[in-house]
């Protein structure tokens, strides 16, 4: 988080779940959630199993947070997501 300025103010809980509700464009589960109006983000459990996917996951919903957006299209946030896994991973190294 100190690479990105800290922790945004209003996300006041960071989660792992067994489950995560629905996918809007499928039948997947979210690998990650902003629940804007609960001030927590919400990560799969098996996003655990890989730096990558946690941190982008991670990174991805912290961006949700800090800009009141939503997705833009799910193969965009696929590609946002899978990027940021793999800077996170370089710039832990």
């Amino acid at each position: 988080l100190k690479l990105i300025g800290g922790k945004p103010k209003n996300v006041k809980r960071i989660l792992i779940s067994e489950t995560m509700r629905l996918e809007t464009e499928g039948y997947s589960e979210a690998s990650g959630i902003w629940e804007e109006n609960n001030q927590r983000i919400i990560i799969k459990r098996t996003q655990l199993k890989s730096l990558k996917d946690y941190a982008g996951t991670f990174l991805h919903e912290i961006a949700h947070a800090r800009s009141g957006e939503s997705d833009v299209s799910k193969e965009f946030e696929n590609e946002l997501t899978l990027l940021l896994g793999i800077i996170s991973t370089k710039g832990l190294d």
